[in-house]
């Protein structure tokens, strides 16, 4: 289930600016989604806790940041990992 926000990893940090830059406020279910880059992700492969959205969701750790990860926040309780994948 969906926590409403959750952390896509993309594979460069580039990307995830790029992403950044080109999908704020995007509309998904009628929301427009809030994204920046994410403060509490550790390095590429830690373990974040389980989530059904846009790759590793779940509590966050206080780690270094991974630029690499993005946050996304204001999508709906029902949203998944394949609503996020074709945006």
């Amino acid at each position: 289930r969906s926590k409403g926000c959750g952390i896509v990893t993309f594979a460069s940090p580039a990307l995830a600016q790029q992403a950044i830059a080109t999908l704020q406020g995007f509309s998904i279910d009628g929301r427009p989604i809030e994204l920046r880059a994410d403060r509490k992700s550790g390095p590429p492969g830690q373990a974040r806790g389980s989530g059904t959205g846009g790759g590793n969701l779940g509590g966050g750790v206080d780690a270094p940041s991974n630029p690499s990860c993005v946050f996304v926040g204001n999508l709906s309780w029902e949203t998944t990992a394949d609503d996020l994948l074709p945006v």
